[in-house]
């Protein structure tokens, strides 16, 4: 697991496969579920361990990502299809977790609630990096499908904005601003730039929706600056963009 969150955050496939070790995931249970003569029955809400082994399966495609794309040569759009599909197939498990039985997010604990959206958070910037090589217009001109990549980053994109709104908005995320000034930071300004760039090739942006998602940002990215160094670097940028 180590090694997936480390590969992850440095930008480089994992060092380690599946087929070199034999040890599995932990069981997605409440350590006072494990006793002397067994373990019970899992909880339908989420458990100590959920996000947990939720993440290390969205950093093991990550890690593929890594490895396909950003090699020598540039991916056949038939990977990019793949590995998109491989995406979505592991967030179809999600809601079997954080809604079960008709739970709303909002009625699971604080700590589930901003897990979930870290999750999203992730998730989203991994359709970033998947789709980024056919996202500019010039990249997609003699291809008959690469405009549903340029869709795909500004839709989430706009997701990982939505994301950092809420979490610099709500009170009850507060205890989480290591979260928000870090990591989640650094998906926001790469979303932005996403959108500032969409915003930047129409005629009028003035019209557009996620012109106020991007203003909005800015404003959070100005605010966060003493106590981010992430938000500190990129308001300069954020501010010429705008």
């Amino acid at each position: 697991m180590l090694d997936a969150f480390q590969a992850s955050a440095f930008g480089r496939p994992s060092m380690m496969r599946a087929a070199q070790f034999e040890t599995r995931m932990p069981l997605d249970v409440n350590d006072v579920d494990i006793t002397r003569t067994g373990v019970r029955e899992a909880s339908s809400r989420p458990t100590q361990m959920t996000y947990l082994n939720l993440k290390f399966r969205l950093l093991n495609i990550t890690s593929k990502i890594y490895e396909k794309l950003f090699g020598t040569e540039r991916p056949d759009y038939s990977t990019i299809i793949e590995l998109d599909q491989e995406i979505r197939n592991e967030q179809k498990t999600w809601p079997s977790k954080y809604s079960a039985g008709g739970t709303e997010l909002n009625e699971l604990k604080a700590n589930d609630q901003v897990h979930w959206y870290i999750l999203h958070g992730h998730l989203h910037q991994m359709f970033l990096l998947l789709h980024r090589p056919y996202f500019h217009r010039s990249s997609a001109e003699n291809h008959p499908v690469a405009p549903d990549s340029r869709r795909q980053c500004i839709e989430s994109a706009t997701s990982i904005l939505e994301i950092y709104n809420i979490l610099n908005t709500k009170p009850k995320y507060q205890p989480y601003r290591w979260y928000t000034n870090g990591l989640a930071s650094f998906h926001a300004f790469h979303a932005v730039v996403v959108i500032s760039a969409d915003l930047l090739s129409m005629h009028d942006p003035s019209q557009s929706p996620t012109l106020e998602a991007f203003q909005r940002v800015s404003d959070h990215f100005s605010k966060n600056s003493p106590r981010s160094s992430i938000a500190a670097k990129a308001v300069p940028v954020i501010s010429f963009l705008r």
